[in-house]
């Protein structure tokens, strides 16, 4: 009986990394590496969330105090004040409005130009 004991704990042990065995085997293995893609991924958009307002910010930043941002703002203040002149009293109270809420949503290098700060000085004038 000890013959057959043997011979059959041999046969288990050569089952062990038997086909069905391997291919189990196998899909653990591919559901543990997706769900650490996952992960990874997941740590990914994380830090993503919370650099990107970061990065953002300073993009932002560096547009505002480029060339170009300036002196569209100033080119628009400047149209302002051109409608402003030819407008009509009803007219002039819409101009007004956008024209404060543009001033005042300027950056300081622009809103400090003489242009800017006159045009500024008139439309309070119209007020008082």
């Amino acid at each position: 009986m000890s013959d057959y004991r043997n011979s059959y704990r041999e046969a288990q042990r050569e089952y062990f990394w038997t086909l069905p065995r391997a291919s189990l085997a196998l899909v653990v293995t591919l559901i543990v590496l997706c769900g650490v893609g996952f992960g990874l991924n997941y740590l990914g958009f994380a830090q993503f969330a919370f650099f990107n307002p970061k990065y953002e910010q300073v993009r932002r930043n560096t547009f505002e105090q480029s060339q170009a941002y300036v002196e569209s703002q100033r080119r628009d203040i400047q149209n302002l004040r051109l409608d402003w002149i030819d407008a009509t009293p009803e007219k002039k109270a819409a101009i007004r409005s956008v024209a404060l809420q543009r001033i005042n949503g300027l950056p300081p290098e622009v809103a400090a130009m003489p242009e800017v700060v006159s045009f500024r000085n008139e439309l309070m004038g119209e007020t008082k």
